[in-house]
């Protein structure tokens, strides 16, 4: 009996759940556009005249995943991002993520790297930042070319 108890309790809290939560932004812009390669993202940054932002990652990483999931979903930073970027989303031992570890020496995830337009890297960092504001100031230190 009490598990059908738990079963229409939960059913009532579901149906009053999605009476009063807000819904959906389908028109909603996405909190940003990730890219599957830094080769392919060259032509697009230059035509935009944008920096190329290269997340190199592991899915197993939990650290990444609170970046995904928290901080590049926060609104300040998908905006900051998509005006500022093209943005590029690795798994550093997948095959290109794998080929910037070895050229550039790449010690931990996650590694947050910038490129110029062109293709050249400007600089990388081994880092988790901790909120928008550190997010936004290290990446603009690494789209200057400083190594933080």
């Amino acid at each position: 009996m009490s598990a059908i108890k738990f079963v229409v309790t939960f059913l009532a809290v579901l149906m009053i759940s999605a009476v009063f939560l807000p819904p959906l932004q389908c028109g909603a812009e996405p909190a940003v556009s990730w890219r599957d390669g830094l080769k392919i993202s060259v032509p697009v940054a230059t035509k935009a005249r944008k920096s190329i932002f290269v997340f190199l990652y592991d899915s197993s990483c939990g650290v990444c995943k609170r970046l995904e999931s928290q901080l590049f979903v926060e609104p300040e930073v998908a905006k900051y991002l998509r005006d500022r970027f093209v943005c590029v989303r690795l798994e550093f031992h997948e095959e290109e993520g794998a080929a910037l570890v070895k050229q550039y020496g790449i010690r931990g995830v996650p590694c947050l790297m910038v490129f110029g337009p062109d293709g050249k890297l400007r600089a990388f960092k081994s880092c988790a930042p901790n909120t928008a504001e550190e997010f936004v100031e290290r990446l603009n230190q690494l789209d200057e070319g400083k190594s933080i």
